[in-house]
């Protein structure tokens, strides 16, 4: 009975009113297809990762491998039925990435196995420190920066790129929900009096260097994910680091190696 249902479910098609993904049994293949492809990529020294456009923790990763321009695959899920994510069972959150064919979950976990990788020429070490100023972006500045865009449908709108419409409708759905996952604070309190304070705390931690560090770079990803916002934009006044900020999107703009699948199910 069970491989039945599972033949009944693969051969229904599926519509999603987010990306406008459409899934049935050819696009299920298809995305089956394109997952065995890039795991075996990253075998040979490429990383894979799924992402989705309005997560800061995505954008932590792909940004510290844009700034060392190691070679990458991003897919973007679906995250209303996360199709792509069929193969990771028991955790659906964005960032998952596959470093030399195994899985890694969680943002911070994905930076830390880059950092570390004594036989990669990619290599930046993750120090103490590290640990510390890491510790400060997941807890404090990334709820922060996502209260800041989820408080505002304008500032969900210009994040969300092509699923911007969407957000504007979920929002006042999903605003309930996001107090609920975070520290109460987070949800209640204005945008400047939470993402200021827990963006000098993590500045302060860092210093300045000429080279930087992994937490500085998983830091300016969390900002890059929301940097047309006005909020980010006077944020980075406030602790007088737009010139760090435009000096470390240029970088990874130039030294990005970031690719998109070529076989792909989304319509």
């Amino acid at each position: 009975m069970k491989g039945i249902f599972k033949k009944m479910l693969q051969a229904a098609v599926v519509v999603s009113p987010v990306g406008g993904y459409v899934y049935g049994v050819k696009s299920m293949e298809a995305t089956h297809h394109a997952h065995e492809e890039l795991v075996e990529e990253t075998k040979k020294g490429k990383v894979g990762v799924y992402t989705f456009p309005t997560s800061p923790f995505a954008h932590k990763v792909t940004s510290y491998m844009d700034y060392h321009g190691i070679p990458y695959t991003e897919v973007t899920v679906n995250m209303l039925l996360k199709p792509e994510l069929y193969f990771s069972k028991d955790y659906k959150l964005v960032p998952v990435a596959f470093v030399k064919g195994s899985q890694v979950n969680d943002s911070s976990d994905i930076i830390r196995i880059l950092a570390k990788d004594k036989n990669s020429m990619f290599s930046a070490g993750f120090s103490s420190n590290d640990e510390k100023v890491m510790a400060v972006v997941d807890e404090k500045v990334a709820p922060a920066a996502l209260m800041s865009i989820l408080n505002d449908n304008d500032s969900a709108s210009k994040v969300g790129g092509k699923y911007g419409t969407i957000y504007k409708i979920a929002l006042p759905m999903f605003r309930p929900i996001a107090k609920m996952l975070f520290p109460r604070k987070m949800g209640e309190a204005a945008d400047a009096e939470l993402l200021v304070p827990a963006l000098k705390e993590a500045f302060k931690m860092i210093g300045k260097n000429r080279n930087p560090s992994a937490s500085e770079l998983a830091l300016f990803g969390v900002l890059r994910n929301m940097d047309n916002l006005d909020c980010t934009i006077a944020a980075l006044e406030d602790c007088g680091r737009t010139q760090w900020y435009n000096d470390l999107l240029n970088k990874c703009e130039k030294n990005s190696k970031r690719e998109v699948p070529t076989s792909c199910c989304s319509l």
